[in-house]
C-alpha cells in the first residue's frame, strides 16, 4: 500500500496520462488532484454524482484505477472505499466479529464511519474520542460523527470522563478556560497530579528575542539539571513560517533539536546538502529551497552542498579531495555501477566522513536519524519509479527525482518525530498537529501573534476539481473553531509548565493574536519579559505501569543480533535498499564495526 509520499511520487510519475483539467504545473495539478481524490473517498460521493456534477474529473479518476489495479497497489482511502463496497455486498463475512474497539473517534470521516459501522454490525463497538481535540478537519475528520454515534445506537452507554493525568492544576486552569470560547461547551477537567506547575504569558520585541529567550531558558533547565533536552516541546501553528529563526538560534548555541513539519526535514544542512549532490548527478539538474525560491543549478549545486555539509557538520571537516572524490561518484553513479538510488547513497555517505558520527552525541544521532529519513525519501521515489518492472535509467530517473524533491518533497517531509527516534536527548520543535497526542514536562508555545495562529489561511477557498457545492468545502478549508480547537490541543501537551509567548514587531508592529487578547485568563498566568527567566522546578517522570511498549518479533531479533543494526534500521529508517543489500552497504557497515571494536578495546 502506498503512504501519501509513496502515492503522489507514483502520481507524478503517471500524472501525465490523467488529463488533469486545471491550470498549474504538473506537480501542482497532480496535488489538487490527489486532494480532491481523498475527498471524493473520504465523503463517499459516488460515481454516479461524479458523472452529472464532474465527468472530466470521473474519468481521470477511473484511468488512476486502472493504473493502480495494473500495479496491484492500494491506497489508504482506497482501501477504505473498497472495504466498504465489499462488506455491504457479503454482509456475513464478519459475522464473528463480536467486539469492536475504536480510538480517536473524533478524528474519523464518513467512509470511515461507514467502514466502521458494517464490521460491527454483529457486535458490540465501544469508541473512546474528545470532540475537544478535533483538528483534523482539513482532510476529512467530522467530528459530528461523534456525535452521531448514539443516534445510530439508541442504547449506547456513554461515559464521560473528567480527570486529565497529565497536566498540573496550573495548566488545566489554562486550557478549561480557553474551552469555555468554544461553540459547544464542555465540563471542565480536573487534574489527577499534585504539583506546583505554572501557565506563563510571555512578550518580546521581535521573533529573534522571542528564540533567544526560550534558548536561555532551555539552557537554564537542563545546565541546573532540572530537566533534559527531551523534557522540552515548542509548538507551532507552522514550522514553515515561524520556526526558522528558532533552528538557526539552537544551532548556534549547540542545543540539539528534532524539527517536525512538512519542511522539518530540509531545514538541515545536511540533508540539503545529499539531496544537492543527488540533483547535481543530473546534467540538467536543479535544486529549488520552496516554488519562491531561485534555482541551483550545474555546479553551483556541488559547491553549495558542500558548503551545507560544513555548516551542518562543521565539527567533522571533509577532507581536501572531496571535489575530486565526490567527481568520481557520479561518474560511478551515472555508469550504472550502482544498482539503485539506496546503494549510491550509502556510498556517498561513506565518501562525506558520514563514519566519523558518534551515535552517543545526541547532535550526532539527530544528524543520523534525518540522513536515515533521507533515505526513506529516496525508497519512497524509487518503488514508486520502478513498479512494472522498469528499469533504472539513471539520466531519467535523476531528473524525475529533482522534480520530486523541489516540487514536493521540500515542503512535505519532516523529520524523525519524538516517537520514532526514543532514546534521543534532543528538544522536539513541531506542529501542533504533530503534537497530538505527545507530552513534555515543559511545552512553549512561541509566535501567538497576529495572522500566525490563528492561521491567516483560515478559510482560504481551495483549488478543487468538483463543485464546491457537492461536498462540505467548508470543513476542508478550515474556520476559526477549528483554529481553536488545535490551540486547546497544544496548551494540553504542557505537563509542568506552560510558556505562551508573542513578539511584537516583523518590520512593523503587530498585534498579539485573538486566542491571547480574547481567549487565555491572563488573570491565570505569570507575565514575562526578556529579563526575567522562568523557575527552576525539577522534573520528576512519573512511572506509568500500564504503559507498555511492543515490539514485533522481528524488531527483537534484529536487536538481538546487533543493537546497532536495530536503530538504523527501525528506529532511524534507513532503507535496505530494492535488491537484496548487505546490511546497509559493507563499506558503511565495516566502518561501524570498527568503531564498535574500537570502543570495546578501550573498556
Amino acid at each position: 500500500m502506498f503512504d501519501e509520499n509513496q502515492e503522489m511520487a507514483f502520481l507524478m510519475r503517471v500524472g501525465w496520462d490523467l488529463d488533469i483539467n486545471i491550470e498549474g504545473n504538473h506537480s501542482s495539478k497532480c496535488e489538487t488532484f490527489l486532494n480532491t481524490l481523498n475527498v471524493v473517498y473520504g465523503e463517499l460521493i459516488t460515481k454516479e454524482k461524479l458523472k452529472q456534477s464532474a465527468p472530466d474529473f470521473l474519468e481521470s479518476l477511473e484511468k488512476y484505477e486502472d493504473i493502480l489495479d495494473s500495479h496491484k497497489r492500494l491506497t489508504f482511502n482506497r482501501m477504505v472505499h473498497l472495504a466498504i463496497d465489499n462488506l455491504a455486498a457479503q454482509p456475513g463475512v464478519l459475522g464473528h466479529v463480536k467486539y469492536l474497539i475504536v480510538d480517536e473517534y473524533q478524528d474519523i470521516n464518513r467512509a470511515q464511519e461507514r467502514l466502521i459501522r458494517l464490521i460491527g454490525k454483529d457486535a458490540r463497538i465501544f469508541i473512546v474520542g474528545d470532540p475537544r481535540q478535533t483538528i483534523y478537519q482539513w482532510r476529512g475528520s467530522d467530528e459530528r460523527c461523534f456525535e452521531d454515534f448514539a443516534v445510530h445506537y439508541p442504547s449506547t452507554e456513554t461515559v464521560s470522563i473528567s480527570e486529565n493525568r497529565r497536566s498540573v492544576r496550573a495548566v488545566l486552569n489554562i486550557a478549561n478556560g480557553f474551552a469555555d470560547n468554544f461553540e459547544k461547551r464542555y465540563e471542565h477537567l480536573d487534574p489527577t497530579r499534585n504539583g506546583d506547575g505554572g501557565a506563563y504569558l510571555g512578550e518580546f520585541e521581535t521573533a529573534g528575542a522571542e528564540a533567544e529567550w526560550i534558548a536561555d531558558q532551555i539552557e537554564l533547565h537542563v545546565g541546573n539539571s532540572a530537566c533534559s533536552y527531551s523534557d522540552i516541546g515548542i509548538l507551532f501553528r507552522s514550522v514553515k513560517t515561524s520556526a526558522p529563526v528558532f533552528i538557526d538560534v539552537f544551532r548556534e548555541r549547540d542545543i540539539p533539536v528534532m524539527v517536525g513539519g512538512k519542511v522539518g526535514l530540509f531545514r538541515r544542512f545536511d540533508v540539503k546538502s545529499v539531496s544537492k549532490l543527488f540533483a547535481w548527478l543530473y546534467d540538467d539538474g536543479f535544486w529549488k529551497e520552496d516554488r519562491w525560491s531561485s534555482a541551483i543549478e550545474g555546479e553551483d549545486l556541488l559547491y553549495s552542498a558542500l558548503g551545507d555539509w560544513g555548516t551542518g557538520m562543521s565539527e567533522l571537516p571533509l577532507p581536501d579531495d572531496i571535489v575530486a572524490t565526490l567527481t568520481k561518484w557520479k561518474d560511478s553513479t551515472l555508469n550504472s555501477e550502482f544498482k539503485n538510488f539506496t546503494e549510491a547513497y550509502y556510498e556517498l555517505l561513506t565518501l562525506l566522513q558520514y563514519h566519523e558520527l558518534d551515535p552517543g552525541d545526541a547532535n550526532h544521532a539527530v544528524i543520523m536519524a534525518n540522513l536515515g529519513r533521507f533515505s526513506s525519501l529516496l525508497t519512497d521515489y524509487e518503488t514508486a519509479n520502478m513498479l512494472g518492472g522498469r528499469k533504472i535509467n539513471w539520466k531519467r530517473d535523476l531528473k524525475g527525482l529533482c522534480w520530486f524533491m523541489s516540487a514536493y518533497a521540500t515542503g512535505s517531509y519532516e523529520e524523525q518525530t519524538g516517537d520514532d527516534i526514543r532514546g534521543v536527548d534532543a528538544v522536539h520543535l513541531m506542529t501542533v498537529h504533530q503534537a497530538k497526542g505527545l507530552e513534555w514536562p515543559i511545552v512553549f508555545i512561541p509566535a501567538m501573534t497576529n495572522k500566525r495562529f490563528p492561521s491567516s489561511m483560515t478559510g482560504k477557498t481551495g483549488k478543487w476539481l468538483i463543485p464546491r457545492d457537492i461536498f462540505d468545502v467548508d470543513k476542508y478549508e478550515g474556520d476559526i473553531e477549528s483554529e481553536r480547537k488545535l490551540f486547546y490541543v497544544a496548551l494540553t501537551r504542557a505537563k509542568d509548565e506552560l510558556v505562551v509567548s508573542r513578539f511584537r514587531r516583523i518590520t512593523n508592529n503587530v498585534g498579539p493574536s485573538e486566542f491571547i487578547s480574547e481567549g487565555l485568563d491572563r488573570s491565570r498566568m505569570t507575565e514575562l519579559s526578556d529579563r526575567d527567566s522562568l523557575p527552576l522546578r525539577d522534573v520528576v517522570e512519573a512511572v506509568d505501569t500500564e504503559d507498555i511498549r511492543t515490539y514485533a518479533a522481528g524488531e527483537i531479533i534484529t536487536y538481538r543480533k546487533c543493537p546497532y543494526f536495530y536503530r538504523f534500521r527501525h528506529v532511524w529508517g534507513y532503507q535496505p535498499g530494492l535488491t537484496d543489500m548487505l546490511g546497509y552497504g559493507i563499506t558503511l557497515q565495516w566502518h561501524y564495526l570498527k568503531k564498535i571494536i574500537q570502543i570495546e578495546a578501550m573498556k
